[in-house]
């Protein structure tokens, strides 16, 4: 099959969401630049975005690129 950056897996996650929680910051920004996924999409089941699996994570360098660069609001709601 063809790669869908938008596309989620079972557990409602994008690859934005693995690639932040693993810290994977270039990857992030392909996705994002690149690819068109929105920053803020989120996860289906419990509304978790970029940040926080980022933040879960200890991955401070995407933290800092999706709040600083991005403007994603460190105490935003869960979707």
């Amino acid at each position: 099959g063809k790669f869908d950056p938008l596309e989620k897996d079972r557990h409602g996650c994008s690859a934005l969401l693995w690639a932040a929680g693993a810290g994977h910051l270039d990857v992030c920004r392909w996705l994002v630049s690149w690819c068109g996924v929105p920053a803020d999409s989120c996860q289906r089941r419990d509304g978790r975005n970029a940040l926080h699996w980022a933040a879960r994570n200890g991955c401070l360098n995407v933290c800092r690129w999706l709040v600083e660069d991005l403007h994603l609001p460190p105490d935003g709601p869960m979707k």
